[in-house]
């Protein structure tokens, strides 16, 4: 207590003397602070994302000093700070906000606002993925179960769940940062990844991996008896085996084979293939499985594989094998393999048979309409031209009105795979397709769908899993990479996607990653998917073969999406001329088996049916990112193609298949090398030395005569002997056949190159024949390169190179004075790289450094061209490839008056349009409007024109380009204009 007074009194003591003495001036001799700061200025507003606005000014002053700023939105004070800068957050997009700020002094003074700024969040689409989940841990959790738990992901907008990944197998799904993986094998080592999704399908990275061991128990117990097993006759004397998984108390470890009395092998997978069997007599199997204690099952049940129901050998001039048998269950069951489907001496055994038991369940609405008919032949190569099939059907256990798909059974992936039907004969009931492989195939039905048409969604979107690379290639087959674009994207849609956590539109990107022509491993990709399915398309692309309608293709369609969640291939075909004679006297647009005609084939593929619209949606590799629709009904069939304005005329319609042309798992081969960026794949690797390429593997040379290529071929599982090149090549790699020597090394000299723009593709083989058939070695190497001539193509600066309109005529005039280049100075321009100011999402060049405007933004009755003449010349394959934009204001007038654009192409010589495309704004006959960011303009996005003027060469041709404003003087519009150099 002392202390605690003594204390007190000194602190008493100061407290008194600083009363007396004071610190410094008195009170009375301060002056009061009434100055205010001065008002901020330089006030600036952005939009740094789709809810933020970021405010930024110049400090104000004062007499004493500024302490803060007082941030308002309208008249609504939303904060303070002592810096020069501020945050708004959690702002609508598309919403138009203004702000000012007063800064304000210690003693409260406060100055007047300064000038308002004012910015608008835009609306942008989601395609942030979230963080990766952190810190992974695992542990057992007794014999069967192992707990994880993880640090949560961020995203921009917000995750929205977690997917579980036990090695790459997705376990499930949560909301949460932990997870509790049952049912597990005891003594076992199990592993995980975590992913993090967003409510708009960005997927994240992996987490770090973690693992946990769970615990063991004692194992006495036999494994169970393996049963569901099925035997397919694979060729002539193979024979596949596969059966249900076995269950044990702690894990099977494997199986034992047994024909006859005799162990033939073992195996610790579910399918096991005999191959040094009788193919003649019937092989009878039996199956034990084992754990790894030594514990066996009891033998299963006995299964017999038949000597096959028909068989019969083929060659090179084809042939026909066919069940006739009465009492057959597979009577009618028919192959017809054509003329120059096998190599020339060429023998192959076909055998014919079936199977009682389906390879694998049905879901849903799903029911078998026929048994499973097994195809095999003793050889291991595919077919170089379709081989057609047919077989019987049953509607027994279908509703009236249903229509069977035909299927096989994928069991890389262990699931069924839609093939390609040519025709449904409803009353003799059987199903014909093709196929260039034999397997086992089985009609399947979904019951009910013809009452009841239902919705299905592959969930499949082409902005994210088509190809951010436009189909190309059109010198290679009528429709491009088309076929094998479509066939690809849907593949690793259903098979990668997850794996990879990206679609493939984001991916193989290279250089600048707005443009495509630098994207070196896609177009390596895209070219290799095209050869796979190079052997089928220029068979499929006429539909001569087609004698499905409309609805029957798309009951097809929608059937097929809804057994194998998959998207579908669809191929139509268009015609330059007004109507074709089928020459039988039926004006169908249809031109006789296989013969030269106009017009062109194009492969998509369906990826959603809405049965409320009667909406078919495409993705179209002509149009990346695009969503695309087409209109169907059992009364009109299909209709309204929404991309058919880039096309000449529509005429038919076709179902076909991802399986017609090659097996699913053919792919892998070139997602590995895709992946590798195919420098350390299987495939070999072709260098050309000689020209020199640039990054986009293309050379300029100045001579198009005697051009000599040299290069060598390395790498690869099998050692090349010789190359095939193609030039301008319309049949696949069919080509000239060079021979390499020792080191790989190759030097060829091409007599002529016949076009401005010359693609000349490459394959490394080890088998001479390759030269002359089109299905490629699996493991070739490839390469396509393009070879440019300065100055060769019969328009000049088709792609405005030079940086000026030389060649071209161009001129302004206005709605009232039409005298060409009457209105100065004009309003057409020389654009470079960028994006348009209208709408960021249309780049300014297609291809190249520049392109040419027409018009300008700019009102007042402007109409602006240009236009060029050319002769064709007489080269093999002449083409005209050229690429147009618009971007036109829409005041909604009447449809005369309105902004448009006129893009067209005559034969001069011959008095005919070969190309013609007019557009107003919003013209309902083009239905791929894109409304441009906070405006009243809408765009048209790229168009690709590639038109066959193989029947014009000698005659003059003209391509004329207009844009023009609106009539009433208001409102602008303008076109771009890019060609190929």
């Amino acid at each position: 207590m002392r202390w605690n007074i003594k204390g007190s009194f000194i602190s008493l003591f100061v407290i008194f003397v600083l009363s007396i003495y004071g610190c410094g001036s008195s009170t009375s001799e301060k002056t009061a602070d009434t100055n205010s700061p001065t008002e901020p200025t330089n006030l600036t507003s952005k939009a740094i994302n789709s809810n933020t606005i970021e405010l930024q000014w110049d400090a104000s002053t004062d007499n004493i000093g500024v302490k803060g700023y007082e941030i308002y939105r309208g008249s609504e004070k939303i904060g303070t700070t002592e810096g020069t800068n501020y945050s708004d957050i959690n702002l609508n997009t598309g919403t138009k906000y203004c702000y000012t700020i007063k800064a304000y002094d210690a003693a409260g003074n406060v100055s007047g606002n300064g000038k308002e700024s004012c910015a608008i969040p835009p609306i942008i689409a989601d395609i942030e993925k979230p963080s990766a989940p952190s810190a992974l841990n695992a542990s057992a959790d007794g014999v069967d179960k192992v707990n994880i738990s993880w640090t949560g992901s961020s995203d921009n907008i917000g995750v929205d769940h977690y997917v579980v990944y036990r090695s790459t197998i997705n376990t499930g799904t949560t909301n949460s940062t932990s997870y509790n993986d049952t049912g597990l094998i005891a003594d076992t080592t199990y592993c995980y990844v975590i992913r993090a999704t967003d409510a708009a399908g960005n997927i994240s990275d992996a987490s770090n991996e973690a693992c946990a061991k769970t615990s063991a128990i004692a194992d006495t117990a036999n494994p169970t008896i393996p049963i569901d097993i099925v035997g397919t006759k694979i060729d002539y004397n193979k024979i596949g085996l596969s059966w249900s998984v076995s269950t044990d108390n702690l894990f099977v470890s494997g199986y034992e084979i047994y024909r006859g009395n005799v162990k033939i092998g073992t195996t610790n997978s579910t399918n096991f293939t005999d191959i040094d069997l009788n193919p003649d007599v019937d092989n009878c199997y039996t199956i034990k499985s084992y754990d790894k204690t030594g514990n066996i099952s009891d033998l299963s049940k006995e299964i017999c594989i038949g000597g096959g129901q028909g068989n019969g050998a083929v060659g090179s001039s084809g042939g026909t094998i066919e069940i006739t048998d009465p009492n057959s269950p597979i009577k009618g069951t028919k192959v017809i393999v054509p003329k120059d489907a096998l190599d020339n001496n060429e023998i192959v055994k076909i055998t014919i048979g079936y199977e009682d038991k389906l390879p694998g369940p049905l879901e849903g609405d799903a029911t078998a309409a026929s048994k499973v008919i097994v195809l095999s032949k003793d050889s291991e190569e595919k077919f170089k031209q379709p081989v057609q099939v047919t077989i019987p059907y049953t509607d027994a256990q279908m509703d009236a009105g249903d229509i069977p798909a035909v299927f096989y059974w994928d069991s890389t992936y262990n699931k069924y795979m839609s093939i390609g039907i040519k025709d449904i004969d409803t009353v003799n009931k059987t199903i014909t397709f093709t196929t260039v492989h034999f397997s086992n195939y089985v009609a399947i039905a979904s019951k009910g769908l013809a009452v009841s048409l239902s919705s299905i969604d592959t969930g499949f979107r082409p902005g994210t899993d088509g190809f951010f690379h436009p189909n190309f290639g059109s010198y290679d087959s009528p429709g491009g990479s088309s076929l094998g674009m479509a066939n690809f994207s849907s593949w690793y849609h259903d098979n990668k996607k997850v794996v990879d956590g990206s679609g493939l539109f984001s991916k193989y990107r290279s250089g600048d990653l707005a443009k495509w022509e630098d994207d070196i491993i896609a177009r390596e990709l895209i070219s290799r998917a095209f050869i796979s399915s190079s052997q089928i398309w220029p068979y499929l692309w006429h539909l001569g073969e087609y004698k499905l309608g409309h609805n029957m293709t798309a009951m097809l369609l929608i059937t097929t999406m809804k057994i194998t969640k998959t998207p579908q291939t669809f191929i139509f075909r268009g015609f330059s001329d007004e109507i074709l004679n089928d020459g039988v006297g039926n004006e169908d647009g249809m031109c006789d088996a296989r013969e030269k005609c106009e017009g062109f084939g194009h492969a998509v593929s369906v990826y959603r049916y809405d049965a409320t619209t009667g909406k078919f949606y495409i993705y179209d590799s002509n149009f990346p990112n695009e969503e695309i629709t087409v209109d169907w009904d059992m009364t009109s069939g299909f209709t309204n193609y929404s991309k058919a304005a880039g096309y000449p005329e529509i005429k038919k319609f076709g179902f076909e298949a991802f399986s017609s042309a090659f097996e699913a798992n053919e792919f892998e081969l070139l997602y590995t090398g895709a992946e590798s960026g195919w420098a350390n794949s299987k495939f070999q690797t072709i260098n050309i030395t000689s020209p020199a390429l640039d990054a986009n593997n293309t050379a300029i040379i100045a001579d198009p005569n005697n051009v000599t290529i040299t290069g060598t071929v390395t790498g690869g599982i099998g050692t090349a002997k010789y190359l095939v090149y193609n030039v301008n090549g319309t049949s696949g790699l069919g080509g000239q056949l060079v021979t390499l020597d020792s080191s790989g090394n190759f030097s060829f000299t091409i007599p002529n190159l016949p076009l401005a723009s010359n693609s000349i593709m490459f394959m490394s083989t080890d088998d001479a024949k390759d030269a002359t058939r089109m299905v490629p070695n699996a493991y070739a190497g490839f390469k396509e390169i393009t070879i440019k001539i300065p100055g060769q193509t019969f328009f000049t600066n088709f792609g405005f190179e030079t940086g000026d309109f030389t060649g071209w005529t161009h001129e302004t005039h206005t709605w009232q004075n039409s005298t060409p280049d009457s209105y100065k100075p004009e309003k057409s321009d020389i654009e470079s790289n960028g994006t348009d100011p209208i709408e960021p999402t249309i780049v300014k060049t297609y291809v190249g450094n520049y392109s040419a405007r027409i018009n300008n933004q700019d009102n007042s009755y402007h109409i602006s061209s240009a236009s060029q003449s050319a002769t064709v010349p007489s080269v093999t394959n002449p083409q005209l490839k050229f690429y147009w934009a618009a971007v036109l204001e829409d005041p909604q007038h009447d449809a005369a008056h309105q902004p448009y654009v006129d893009i067209k192409v005559t034969d001069d010589t011959a008095g005919t349009t070969l190309y013609y495309k007019h557009f107003y704004t919003n013209d309902p006959q083009y239905s791929g409007w894109i409304p441009a960011l906070g405006g009243s303009w809408k765009v048209i996005p790229w168009q690709v024109v590639n038109i066959d003027v193989s029947n014009a060469i000698g005659n003059q041709i003209t391509i004329t380009v207009l844009a023009a404003d609106c009539g009433y003087g208001g409102h602008g519009g303008y076109v771009y204009l890019d060609g190929d150099e």
